[in-house]
């Protein structure tokens, strides 16, 4: 293997494109919602503030039945099934463990310089630690991120276009004053 080691820095700048692709998705998911069962932005904010994104499609997919036909709910149901598996990526990269196993000389003669940092035995993984695949390792690379980034940006045009059509526009109004002495330091520890 060469090159710079995972995680590049390419890939910790894709992971970063990643998030923002997820919180528009967000975003709009909260607006499809907020549509759905006829919340404002006083309203929408107490059903919304505490539920994932699973969680609200659950909602959608629940409430759509009441305000539309079989044909537009099918649409949400087609749009959540593709998230589905975009949830389980997206969970993988930003919430998996990050790890490798170096190949280290247990006893290099003195003097010689330790292996590169790229060189493993095992190559950086995330690894799934917790639910139902605990233990499954995915080989950590800036061309998976983009995948699902750009899974994720589909998904989100695709909300985006259902919440034009309908008339879903609304959205959490923040307005308050801009935060100018965040964030703050962290002394060093004098311990």
């Amino acid at each position: 293997m060469s090159g710079e080691s995972e995680p590049s820095n390419e890939t910790l700048m894709e992971i970063g494109r990643l998030c923002a692709a997820w919180s528009y998705l967000e975003a709009r998911s909260e607006a499809t919602l907020w549509g759905i069962v006829g919340a404002d932005e006083r309203l929408g904010p107490l059903i919304t503030w505490r539920l994932d994104l699973p969680n609200r499609w659950s909602m959608i997919l629940n409430y759509a039945p009441k305000k539309h036909d079989v044909e537009t709910v099918e649409i949400l149901r087609l749009i959540n099934k593709d998230l589905t598996p975009v949830t389980r990526d997206r969970n993988i990269i930003v919430h998996g463990l990050v790890h490798a196993i170096a190949m280290v000389p247990v006893r290099p003669p003195y003097g010689t310089p330790l292996p590169p940092p790229h060189e493993f035995a095992r190559i950086p993984c995330w690894t799934v630690f917790r639910g139902a695949q605990a233990g499954k390792n995915f080989a950590i690379s800036s061309m998976a991120v983009s995948i699902v980034r750009e899974n994720i940006q589909k998904i989100g045009t695709r909300v985006t276009s259902f919440n034009v059509q309908h008339g879903y526009t609304k959205v959490s109004q923040h307005e308050g004053q801009i935060e100018n002495d965040w964030p703050k330091q962290i002394e060093e520890s004098h311990q």
